[in-house]
């Protein structure tokens, strides 16, 4: 019997929902019963073998949602393997620094589940066509370069990490 697996996602614009897909394709070839739902339409986690959270990080922070879902279901992430991944336009360059940095964003997320959680973090996607107007107004003001359109995400990377979840573990104990 496949394991099931839940990949749960907050994403504003899609970016982190095309991730989720992604991840649940990987999974589906690996044989596992996947769902992906958004974080907010999510009653049950008690159904899956694993969860993998997935957020977009805003304001150097996770999206209000991936952290009301992680409270939410504290008790029951107790007892089952997690996994989360960020998606931010700090790790537009992948090093040492970033990952610290981003890691740390990611710390009001994974101070609500207990036990150990597999982290994986990426590059965004800006696409201004899909910000809300007020986003899309600053995107265009911004001179710095961090909210110029473009597409961080790293396919190969994200299936690497997937590929390598000790929670994906098959065997049986």
């Amino acid at each position: 019997m496949p394991k099931k697996a839940l990949i749960a996602y907050a994403s504003k614009t899609g970016s982190t929902k095309e991730v989720a897909e992604f991840i649940s394709d990987n999974l589906i070839s690996k044989h596992f019963d996947t769902l992906v739902m958004h974080v907010d339409q999510v009653k049950n986690v008690k159904l899956f073998d694993v969860v993998i959270l997935g957020t977009s990080l805003r304001l150097d922070k996770p999206l209000h949602e991936s952290i009301n879902f992680a409270q939410k279901f504290s008790r029951d992430l107790k007892n089952i393997p997690v996994a989360c991944f960020a998606l931010g336009l700090t790790m537009k360059e992948s090093n040492e620094e970033t990952k610290q940095k981003t890691l740390s964003m990611l710390q009001p997320l994974l101070s609500k589940i207990s036990g150990s959680v597999e982290v994986g973090m990426f590059g965004g996607k800006v696409d201004h066509q899909k910000l809300p107007w007020f986003w899309r107004l600053l995107a265009k003001k911004d001179d710095s370069g961090l909210m110029d359109e473009g597409d961080w995400r790293d396919w190969d990377e994200i299936k690497l990490w997937t590929d390598s979840l000790e929670i994906l573990d098959t065997s049986e104990n």
